[in-house]
């Protein structure tokens, strides 16, 4: 096989859905390809996960399969984990290195698409990416790959992704040269504060959805005006002089300094949008920044010290519990929800009406207004997404998800899927799941039930959870 035929595997990479990788990982669905490396969903132990592919004679097997293997030894709340690499026979012809990784719904370039972030919304950002690339430098392992795309969420857990981790003492591999680089790395010299100047150009584009401006000789331009202590975060970490960059534990220092005081919630940058809420999720850091350089942290000790900032900080507390969890782009992005509803392919979809049913956050509502059997069928039974109290006080606004079912003559849900996924994957998902419980009278048409096809809808608020239904 030469060179050349892995790029043309990459055409038709969704051939192997359905295959069972070693009789382990299942192919669920095509995600997508990136760098010669194709994903898709898997399971591991009944969870959903990630699995890469990569063809046996890929230019770049040799640095990725390294990186794999080093995250495969890793073990860090805020970092991405691999679970299990590999070479996977495909076929007579095709062999396959793999790796199984945890995955995330969410990223943080995915939200900067729609605003930039808010300086509450940096601040809890920027702690557990701190806490992670401590973690690794104390190793001497370098990120590399520092970007938006890069700082991911799992759940209430932000990460980031481990796919080009090495060793400094490692050979650099090739690779297209990224805006988020640091200048020395034309020159052949990389180094842990590479890192540093990647964090400073993501912080910049994370304020203000823009990458500052660079010189001929790469050094950064700094025109747009940012809030404190960004702003000297920034101006520090993107020095041209690499040595002059400050740790980590420098950052953390600065980043405790006290936000700046609002006033009736206006005193925002100016652009940022205040009316919106944060759509990252802002976690806790499970190893908080420290004033100096910490030893590496297991989870139980990294709860305690989150223990003694609750104690000490109730104003950053309030703004965390704020954004705590799953308040992932539920605001921000929707409008762009209700878009992606009123555009939706399916004519059906486009017709209904929703009939609505209010309901607390955890019940289950037995019946419709209606409930009767008629000859368009009815609802016999509303399952309701059990969302906890601290991830409802998230929400600003109404988060909505409907979702399509096949109902069978018995008025038995027989398939599920998402009709308009709404803004968040958390609320689709619960959603999703909820409808698979839903049970009908069916419609009956010359004197036979028949099967149907109903729309649910789903609107979150803080004040609970209501769902309806309409026959399309």
């Amino acid at each position: 096989m030469t060179q050349s035929q892995p790029i043309a595997l990459i055409h038709d990479w969704q051939v192997w859905d359905g295959r069972i990788v070693n009789g382990h990982y299942p192919l669920r669905q095509f995600l997508g390809e990136s760098e010669g490396t194709a994903a898709y969903l898997t399971e591991i132990h009944g969870s959903t996960a990630l699995i890469k592919l990569l063809a046996a004679d890929a230019a770049n097997l040799r640095s990725q399969i390294t990186s794999w293997k080093l995250a495969e030894r890793l073990s860090h709340p805020n970092l991405v984990r691999v679970f299990e690499t590999g070479l996977w026979h495909a076929d007579d012809e095709h062999d396959m290195q793999f790796a199984v990784i945890e995955y995330c719904e969410e990223s943080l370039d995915a939200v900067l698409r729609q605003r930039p972030l808010t300086p509450d919304d940096a601040r809890q950002m920027l702690l557990p990416t701190l806490a992670a690339l401590r973690y690794l430098h104390h190793q001497g392992i370098l990120h590399g790959q520092l970007r938006p795309a890069s700082i991911l969420a799992n759940g209430d857990q932000l990460k980031l992704s481990t796919d080009h981790l090495r060793r400094c003492t490692d050979m650099t591999p090739a690779s297209v040269a990224s805006p988020y680089d640091a200048p020395e790395k034309s020159t052949g010299t990389v180094s842990l504060t590479s890192d540093i100047w990647a964090l400073g150009m993501t912080l910049h584009e994370a304020l203000t959805r823009r990458l500052p401006k660079r010189n001929q000789d790469g050094a950064a331009e700094i025109t747009d005006k940012l809030p404190s202590p960004f702003d000297e975060i920034v101006k520090q970490c993107l020095t041209s002089d690499r040595e002059q960059r400050p740790s980590l534990a420098a950052i953390g220092n600065l980043l405790e300094r006290p936000a700046p005081v609002l006033v009736s919630d206006k005193s925002v940058p100016a652009n940022a949008n205040p009316a919106q809420p944060a759509d990252i999720r802002m976690v806790r850091p499970d190893a908080p920044v420290a004033a100096h350089e910490p030893e590496l942290l297991d989870e139980e000790e990294g709860e305690q010290s989150w223990l003694k900032i609750v104690e000490k900080r109730p104003v950053l507390i309030a703004a965390i519990a704020l954004l705590l969890l799953l308040a992932i782009l539920v605001g921000v992005r929707r409008s762009q929800g209700n878009k992606t509803a009123s555009s939706s392919p399916s004519p059906a979809v486009r017709e209904e009406s929703a009939t609505v049913a209010s309901a607390t956050p955890s019940a289950s509502v037995v019946g419709s207004p209606d409930a009767s059997s008629d000859a368009s069928g009815s609802v016999l039974h509303q399952a309701l997404p059990e969302i906890p109290d601290r991830v409802t006080r998230t929400i600003n606004g109404t988060v909505k998800v409907r979702v399509k079912v096949a109902v069978t003559a018995e008025g038995k849900v027989s398939n599920a899927v998402l009709a308009a996924r709404g803004p968040s994957a958390y609320f689709a998902r619960q959603a999703l799941e909820a409808a698979q419980h839903w049970t009908f009278a069916a419609p009956v048409h010359d004197g036979k039930t028949r099967a149907s096809d109903w729309i649910l809808h789903f609107e979150f608020r803080r004040s609970g959870t209501r769902a309806g239904a309409q026959r399309v």
